[in-house]
């Protein structure tokens, strides 16, 4: 080891049948327009709509987002993901006899691009450009110029310095001549969606640009396949351990998985949330009813998570989703109170009609000791909160002197945070922090002790009768 670091270990010294802020989701998706491989980020599903566009069918994208934003989501680190088959929309112009002088492509691949019409005018000796998607129109005019774009350079020139729809290329040598002829609304043809990437696309997209970002949840809609679970977990912990970066992912079932099916899963780990069964959603833009995989309901109730401080669980909340589907064949649409609770000892997040209202039975992790404080989703999210404060505050003392004073500060500084964090009921308590000189005279000890706030899950309630 030698890049100075922090290591913080935790180790359990409790045992538990149940156990701040919003926090963020990363989301992975197909879409049909915007960048592939680029995280960006979004405060309303609106902008992220207008950004990415409706999915069509087979998308998944917007759909997951759609669903996280309904359920109290504030934040998402959208990326989009392909399949080797993307492809920009295109268009070939020719001009004064020569073939395809100015060539249009769609700013982004997808098949959004085929709805972009271009229109080439004559104005004067020269041309001005309409470029339509049937949202924005933008218009090129050379500043109103009574002679528009006298060259075909000028003309992609100005494109390529504002169009928010398209890119223009020049063919080798018409710079200057043969000016392209006028046109017509004409539409971009041979846009890709790429809507089919392999697990692979998926994790390659992880590796290059979410895995050095800050965000608390990652949700892939779409995605309900055990081995993949597994594999994605398993960034997560290598995530966690090299960068000090804490997620969970939330995932879920396959449309109509029966119970035992889902208890024969084996992918497992504190940082995966598996929910079940699939949901029913309408689209915004559209009106024919979608059922929708275990994925989908997991960004559902990835967004109750996200809205609410780290020490509140999501046990009982009510999700906002238009219906749950057990068994489209069978019509059953719910768990049984039987059903949950195997599902639970399973490590199944269920979602049911509890009470008249659709609820999330209980927020569980897919860690394998059902004992582990770690089977709570709260409990997990407050340990990686507290370790990520300690991280960063204990961080500003790498290259201090290692000396008794130095390490004093180190421990108030800690127990400061720990204070703040009992006040703000994340913990209920904790031992004053111990720092001590390691072994190698360059290390330093650090050793906490808290005891995290849990989450009621099981209200006992007497009730006497009388003849009072």
């Amino acid at each position: 080891m030698f890049l100075p670091r922090v290591v913080i270990q935790t180790q359990e010294q409790i045992t538990l049948t149940q156990a701040g802020g919003p926090a963020v989701i990363a989301l992975m998706g197909t879409a049909q327009w915007g960048a592939v491989n680029e995280v960006k980020t979004f405060t309303s599903f609106a902008n992220l709509l207008n950004y990415y566009k409706a999915d069509k069918s087979g998308l998944t994208l917007v759909k997951g987002a759609d669903i996280a934003y309904n359920n109290g989501a504030y934040t998402i680190k959208a990326v989009r993901v392909a399949d080797s088959g993307k492809a920009k929309a295109s268009k070939s112009f020719d001009g004064q006899g020569e073939t395809g002088v100015l060539t249009f492509y769609g700013l982004y691949e997808g098949t959004y691009g085929n709805n972009i019409l271009i229109t080439i005018s004559s104005k004067g000796t020269g041309r001005t450009v309409t470029v339509d998607d049937g949202v924005t129109k933008e218009e090129y005019t050379n500043n109103n110029d009574p002679n528009g774009y006298t060259t075909n350079q000028a003309i992609a020139t100005a494109i390529n310095n504002a169009s928010q729809l398209v890119t223009v290329t020049v063919k080798s040598g018409f710079e200057t001549s043969k000016l392209v002829d006028t046109y017509t609304a004409t539409a971009l043809t041979g846009g890709d969606d790429g809507e089919s990437p392999t697990f692979s696309d998926i994790t390659s997209a992880f590796d290059d640009v979410l895995n050095l970002e800050d965000f608390d949840i990652l949700v892939i809609p779409g995605q309900t396949n055990d081995s993949d679970h597994a594999i994605m977990v398993g960034k997560l912990n290598t995530r966690a351990d090299n960068e000090k970066k804490y997620a969970l992912y939330f995932t879920g079932v396959a449309n109509d998985e029966d119970i035992s099916t889902q208890k024969a899963r084996t992918a497992s780990g504190s940082r995966l949330v598996l929910c079940s069964p699939s949901i029913y959603y309408t689209p915004t833009w559209q009106t024919s009813k979608l059922q929708l995989d275990g994925s989908y309901l997991a960004c559902a109730v990835a967004g109750q998570v996200a809205r609410r401080d780290v020490e509140v669980a999501p046990t009982r909340k009510t999700i906002n989703v238009e219906g749950l589907v057990v068994d489209s064949t069978t019509k059953q649409l719910y768990y049984n109170n039987g059903e949950m609770e195997e599902l639970l000892g399973a490590g199944i997040v269920p979602c049911s009609n509890i009470n008249g209202s659709l609820k999330i039975a209980r927020g569980v992790t897919r860690v394998s000791d059902k004992s582990s404080i770690y089977y709570e989703i709260n409990i997990q999210r407050i340990v990686d909160y507290i370790k990520k404060q300690v991280q960063e505050k204990l961080d500003g003392f790498l290259g201090n002197p290692n000396l008794s004073r130095v390490r004093d500060v180190m421990a108030r500084e800690t127990d400061g945070i720990l204070q703040q964090d009992m006040l703000d009921e994340i913990i209920v308590a904790y031992l004053p922090t111990e720092v001590t000189e390691g072994v190698s005279p360059d290390t330093v000890n650090v050793s906490m002790t808290i005891k995290p706030t849990f989450a009621v899950n099981f209200i006992n309630v007497t009730l006497a009768i009388s003849r009072i």
